[in-house]
């Protein structure tokens, strides 16, 4: 930055972000029956992770913690089936098909 007095300082750099970040997901176990631990690389602000049904209905939304690694969901109360996990943050989404038993 350059100060009126032709003077110039650096400021502090907070984050930079790239719109080619590709976030993978890991879920495991799948199947599962109890819960599900769903791994990712540190989540952004506003970043979540939905549960859907194949037809793309929401069965349940979390919101991970800034900075955070994983998500545990817990299924034992969901009909058996397949489903998907959908992580979203600031730059697109991944999705995941899962089994529960």
């Amino acid at each position: 930055m350059v100060e009126t007095n032709g003077l110039f300082f650096y400021s502090k750099t907070i984050a930079i972000l790239s719109g080619d970040r590709n976030v993978e997901l890991s879920v495991h176990p799948n199947p599962a029956s109890d819960k599900m631990f769903v791994t990712y690389a540190p989540a952004l602000k506003n970043a979540r992770v939905e549960l859907q049904d194949m037809a793309g209905k929401l069965v349940s939304v979390y919101y991970p913690i800034e900075g955070s690694t994983e998500t545990i969901l817990f299924v034992s109360e969901l009909k058996a089936g397949v489903y998907k996990i959908v992580f979203t943050d600031l730059f697109g989404n991944n999705v995941k098909k899962v089994i529960i038993k």
